[in-house]
């Protein structure tokens, strides 16, 4: 007990000073007094392999962490706020012939507010509101925004084995930033230290995700994101779009542990109007053989 209580007042000290105050750390019960929420996750190993010829970058390792808490298809009359969140991380290093680099992304979403449209029948429905954090990096793209979607969850029950579950979300970015080729750092300071190489501004933001998953043969995963950044606070005035569409397919081949290929392709589309006028576009493509485990 000592040491869970310790363990738990690291994780989340404000929570433990809360238990320590109301008594709640010396108490015990012959039951539950909490919901326990569900937790899946999934860790992936595997060797990146292909990116356009033009960038010059070699194949190397890559991780990638899932992590879902919660369950938005649970029978519930109401929702906290993050009572269910959906995280995806993935790192990968990258050597070219002339530097080695780390490049670390994050793609997540938690539920704000949400009500089921239908619980008890098939198929579930949830309409929710949503708060997004995502931070893309990778040769082409540097973009990070905060943002919130209003969106709809649906889980489709095909057959004794197969399910498929969706999700469509829309709404407004509070604050992002992108990095542009016509960001002047020297308009910002005169410290070598302090580079801007960004634009900052407000934007809109669109995910679609698809999970097909067979009991005994694995998943299909399909997700679409698409960020707009206005600039209209640090640098040039601009737009920048991002489009990714990421496709992964796992085998189930034993227990928890999987094999598979993931596909990612990056579609950015800069558009600068100063003295002339800028239209960039950059693709990039990503390919993984990953070894997962589900945990």
């Amino acid at each position: 007990r000592v040491w869970r209580e310790t363990a738990g007042f690291l994780l989340n000290p404000v929570g433990g000073f809360n238990r320590w105050v109301f008594g709640e750390s010396k108490k015990h019960r012959s039951h539950r007094n909490h919901a326990r929420e569900p937790i899946a996750g999934m860790i992936s190993l595997g060797g990146h392999l292909g990116l356009n010829s033009s960038d010059n970058v070699k194949s190397a390792p890559a991780v990638n962490l899932g992590l879902t808490y919660g369950d938005p298809f649970q029978a519930r009359k109401s929702f906290k706020p993050f009572d269910y969140f959906n995280l995806r991380t993935w790192i990968r290093f990258s050597r070219s012939d002339d530097e080695k680099s780390v490049f670390l992304n994050v793609y997540g979403y938690g539920l704000i507010w949400g009500k089921h449209l239908s619980y008890t029948e098939k198929p579930k429905h949830l309409a929710g509101v949503f708060q997004h954090f995502d931070y893309i990096h990778n040769e082409a793209i540097e973009i990070g925004a905060a943002s919130f979607s209003g969106g709809l969850m649906s889980d489709y029950q095909i057959n004794n084995q197969l399910s498929l579950t969706t999700s469509t979300q829309l709404g407004p970015i509070v604050l992002g930033g992108s990095n542009s080729e016509f960001v002047d750092p020297t308009e910002f300071s005169d410290d070598p230290g302090d580079v801007r190489d960004y634009i900052l501004g407000p934007g809109l933001s669109a995910k679609i995700d698809l999970i097909l998953t067979h009991k005994k043969l694995g998943q299909l995963i399909m997700r679409y994101g698409h960020w707009t950044i206005v600039g209209v606070s640090v640098g040039p005035e601009g737009t920048e779009h991002l489009n990714i569409l990421n496709t992964k397919v796992i085998f189930n081949i034993w227990k928890n542990w999987g094999l598979g290929v993931e596909h990612s392709y990056y579609h950015r589309n800069a558009k600068y109007d100063d003295e002339r006028f800028f239209d960039i576009k950059k693709d990039l493509n990503e390919i993984k053989l990953v070894i997962s485990l589900s945990l």
